[in-house]
């Protein structure tokens, strides 16, 4: 569920808050969004990254990636989350 749009757009696509209407207790989420026609699009370079390193901490957990409509979509752990995540360890 897409909460509402940060305060910026980036050169290479939006940022969502959302939320993670599965986990219990529902966890915030942070939603990239970047359309596919885009000749620099950068989302699965992104995920690819992350999916190597998505075990090693420090690093923000991604929950899914792929294609919605005429966007790539890249749905990871927000920044607050992340961040009491790591503080917390």
């Amino acid at each position: 569920m897409i909460k509402h749009l940060f305060s910026f757009s980036g050169s290479f696509g939006d940022i969502y808050m959302g939320e993670n209407l599965v986990s219990n207790p529902k966890m915030q989420v942070a939603i990239k969004i970047e359309p596919t026609c885009d000749k620099a699009a950068q989302l699965y370079n992104e995920f690819k990254f992350y999916r190597l390193i998505n075990e090693k901490q420090g690093f923000p957990n991604i929950y899914w990636f792929g294609q919605w409509d005429k966007y790539n979509v890249l749905v990871m752990v927000s920044w607050p989350e992340f961040l009491t995540i790591c503080f917390t360890i």
